[in-house]
């Protein structure tokens, strides 16, 4: 008999129309534009900035926030910055 577990610690999905102003909107058109990267890539740096978000106590998702993320985000080799 396996036993289920009741509760989840999976983060609660983020998208893009969690972002709170056109900054951060902007900000989300920039990054993709100008950084290459996977559509997984894409909602692993969304779900950074949502906890980000919610660490700051913000309902949705701040251009603060995802800049932070945009920041953490692992560089290229040979790539400085």
């Amino acid at each position: 008999m396996t036993a289920a577990c009741a509760t989840s610690t999976a983060p609660a999905s983020s998208s893009a129309s969690d972002l709170t102003d056109g900054a951060a909107s902007a900000l989300l058109r920039a990054a993709i534009r100008q950084m290459p990267m996977s559509g997984m890539r894409l909602r692993q740096m969304l779900l950074v900035a949502s906890s980000i978000a919610k660490l700051a106590d913000a309902p949705h998702i701040t251009a603060a926030a995802l800049a932070e993320a945009i920041s953490y985000r692992p560089r290229p080799w040979g790539e400085e910055g």
